[in-house]
């Protein structure tokens, strides 16, 4: 959204930015699913918006299996990555 820090976002604009974060974090964690990981892997996964409208996914920390699943899953095919 890239709003100034000086000037406070409405209530209608966080609920905006809110839903879009929502979708992220639920859109990633449906992908996870999608994958095999566990729900217990990622329960972390939250929606996150900053003072300024920004908004993320806060993924938190992921098991070391989840993370193997999801580092083969963004590999290119056929590529030969690490």
């Amino acid at each position: 959204m890239g709003r100034g820090t000086d000037v406070p976002m409405s209530l209608e604009q966080w609920r905006e930015c809110w839903a879009r974060a929502e979708g992220a974090a639920e859109g990633l964690r449906e992908a996870l699913s999608a994958l095999g990981v566990p729900q217990v892997a990622y329960g972390a996964v939250r929606p996150v918006v900053t003072h300024n409208g920004r908004v993320y996914v806060d993924v938190g920390m992921l098991r070391g299996d989840a993370a193997v699943m999801v580092a083969e899953a963004l590999k290119p095919a056929g590529g030969s990555g690490p």
